[in-house]
């Protein structure tokens, strides 16, 4: 435990003067993977944060740290670069995320790929995000985004559905 300890103190102490990469790999090749993940949390080094998580299946926190960083844009191309691994494995926890402030500016075009994997039980989760909030409440007109959004009309089987907006979509453009 006292190892432990004059290991972190030092690293904080010398943090600036160290190579992180050399830093990684050395913690790495003696087994010290939590020491690694608080040295790299420390260091803002997300990308390991974030990775060590989804490697471990710990999608949650991989998502809430994905939230802690604190620079916007970074933010949402982080989020971008692993929505399609979070939409599947925690979309009601992705879709939440999303709707929130932190993520406000992030480009709705550039989530297409991953809501195009949902699994078929989250279909309507990801139909109502797309549908009601991107397109209605957001009132987001990219073709893509709209183009997902008649994907899911003939996903959900619901030919009902289908044909009234169908219907609507024609007399609005008459």
């Amino acid at each position: 435990m006292l190892l432990k300890e004059n290991l972190h103190k030092f690293l904080e102490e010398y943090e600036k003067c160290l190579d992180s990469n050399t830093v990684f790999e050395i913690m790495q090749s003696h087994g010290q993977i939590d020491e690694c993940i608080q040295y790299a949390e420390r260091s803002k080094n997300y990308e390991t944060v974030i990775v060590h998580y989804l490697n471990k299946k710990d999608f949650e926190t991989a998502l809430h740290k994905i939230s802690e960083i604190a620079d916007q844009a970074k933010r949402c191309k982080t989020l971008l670069k692993y929505a399609s691994v979070l939409v599947k494995r925690v979309p009601e926890m992705t879709i939440l995320h999303l709707k929130s402030t932190a993520f406000k500016n992030i480009q709705l075009k550039d989530l297409v790929p991953a809501f195009m994997g949902v699994e078929k039980k989250d279909l309507e989760l990801a139909f109502d995000y797309i549908s009601e909030y991107c397109i209605e409440k957001l009132r987001c007109r990219e073709k893509t985004v709209n183009n997902l959004r008649f994907y899911y009309y003939v996903e959900r089987e619901k030919s009902d559905d289908l044909v009234r907006f169908l219907k609507i979509q024609e007399e609005q453009k008459n």
